[in-house]
């Protein structure tokens, strides 16, 4: 009861005062963390999802390895009742007392975005960022453009220890959008994309797990779209003429596909229990209720259809046929653009706008796999040093001087 009492006083006050909190009075327990003992035994994963995405897979090699038997392993969650505490792993509420108190003992941070403004200088800091960046965000974004924004980017420049990246290209947009010293970035590779390299057989069995239905024969299209800040409806709108439009549905009746949508985890709610034959929604409390991630599933796609997301940089790891759905291009340069500008030089597909255009890409997609191959190895080269697997063995290795004995 105690500790709810921190919870609630965060969620319940204004928006100046949240940030005064979680700004000056963070930097005020990162002072008072530093005359705290770090148990170098004890690592905090922090991802969003929680329990998910790189950290996720770091986790996972992690307690593989005999080394790590009696470490701790602690989880901030945003619903302790989807996760189970077990021998070595922790969940604990964000903005609760045992939140802070294990955040301030705990020797390693593993984070998604950025490092929370409490970690002390006793304590190593290192980002996995959620994403190869493409699209404007931090030092690129305007919106930090003022002596507030100004502040709080050099207070998450500071509290970064290190950054891993997947090549020396990324490390150089990694310095610029963070301000942050080449020194400070590891080329080791994204954890999570060590999935795609598992056995497709392996993803499909999981996905029939998901769907609760057997897709063996079928062809399969994922759908991951970004999340939209200039309308928090677009991405359903968009979503819902797809599925409405006639002509899309007999598409993939005739092509005996299957059209998998997985939202943003902020656009879940508008289509969670949208339910249909050739078209399926995944969401990521259906992933956390089997212990899954996207990218358990991911390899099973024939084709993805994105838009401006990230994701797709991931998937060139595939060398499989992409199709860009962007009617709104227009609108989401103006409101958030990109830091890799033409957006035609930096994605390898059709880019369309209607959805008669997007059957046409899908159809050259099945019919002419290589059309793009060219420039989705290019871009493949040029964001992913490794191409292997191993980049959560590379991380262990490098922190803990731990060689993998897996072949």
């Amino acid at each position: 009861m105690k500790q709810r009492i921190f919870h609630k006083l965060v969620e319940t006050s204004p928006g100046k005062l949240k940030f005064f909190i979680s700004f000056v009075g963070g930097h005020v327990l990162a002072l008072i963390g530093f005359l705290i003992p770090k148990d170098s035994k004890r690592i905090m994963f922090i991802s969003y999802p929680p329990f998910a995405d790189n950290m996720r897979y770091l986790y996972e090699r992690i307690k593989q390895m005999e080394q790590f038997k009696d470490y701790i392993f602690i989880w901030p969650v945003n619903d302790k009742e989807l996760f189970k505490d077990d021998k070595n792993i922790k969940f604990v509420e964000y903005r609760t007392f045992d939140y802070l108190w294990q955040l301030l003992r705990v020797k390693y941070i593993f984070s998604y975005q950025k490092i929370p403004y409490y970690k002390a200088k006793n304590q190593v800091g290192v980002m996995i960022w959620h994403a190869v960046p493409g699209k404007k965000g931090f030092w690129f974004d305007e919106k930090y453009w003022n002596w507030s924004g100004k502040l709080v980017l050099r207070s998450i420049s500071r509290k970064i220890d290190y950054i891993v990246a997947t090549s020396e290209f990324t490390r150089v947009l990694f310095s610029a959008i963070f301000h942050v010293s080449p020194e400070k970035i590891l080329v080791l590779g994204m954890p999570r994309c060590d999935a795609l390299f598992r056995e497709r057989s392996d993803a499909l069995e999981k996905l029939e797990t998901v769907l609760n239905s057997k897709i063996k024969d079928m062809r399969v299209i994922f759908y991951l779209p970004t999340f939209r800040d200039y309308n928090r409806a677009a991405t359903r709108d968009i979503f819902i003429n797809l599925a409405r439009n006639r002509d899309f549905r007999e598409y993939l009746k005739q092509r005996n596909a299957i059209f998998i949508f997985k939202p943003h985890p902020h656009d879940e709610k508008f289509v969670e229990n949208y339910a249909d034959e050739y078209i399926k929604v995944v969401t990521n409390r259906q992933l956390i209720k089997l212990k899954l991630t996207l990218y358990d599933i991911l390899p099973t796609a024939d084709i993805l259809v994105t838009d401006y997301s990230s994701v797709f940089r991931d998937y060139l790891l595939l060398n499989r046929p992409i199709v860009f759905y962007i009617p709104d291009k227009d609108i989401y340069c103006k409101t958030r653009g990109f830091i890799l500008e033409p957006f035609e030089l930096w994605t390898p597909g059709d880019k369309v706008k209607t959805i008669e255009e997007l059957l046409r890409a899908l159809d050259d997609a099945f019919e002419n796999p290589k059309k793009w191959e060219k420039e989705r190895l290019w871009l493949r080269d040029l964001f992913f040093k490794y191409k292997d697997g191993k980049a959560s063995d590379r991380i262990i290795e490098y922190f803990w001087g731990l060689k993998s004995t897996k072949e």
